[in-house]
């Protein structure tokens, strides 16, 4: 049986709100996978910038818009966050 993640598990990945690590990055995706038994149409590497997207949103907002906090709970360096903001154009 082929487990694929699908656009209606993202919720349970951008659930991540947190000091999120990539232990718990990875069980949110396990949990999205175990989730579906379907085929999705998206590539893969769509659904996961729609993830990251949500969770950098999410950790955005926590952080009352605070991109050195919000860097620091997702591990990232700020130039990073930097990066991934404006290629999601979040700016």
């Amino acid at each position: 049986m082929k487990k694929t993640i699908n656009s209606s598990h993202l919720p349970v990945v951008a659930q991540i709100k947190v000091n999120p690590t990539k232990e718990r990055y990875q069980l949110a995706l396990e949990n999205a996978l175990e989730l579906s038994d379907e085929f999705d149409q998206k590539p893969l590497n769509d659904l996961l910038a729609e993830a990251e997207e949500k969770i950098i949103r999410a950790t955005l907002k926590s952080c009352k818009g605070n991109r050195e906090m919000a860097a620091t709970r997702l591990n990232i360096s700020i130039r990073s966050l930097y990066y991934k903001l404006q290629k999601f154009a979040l700016e």
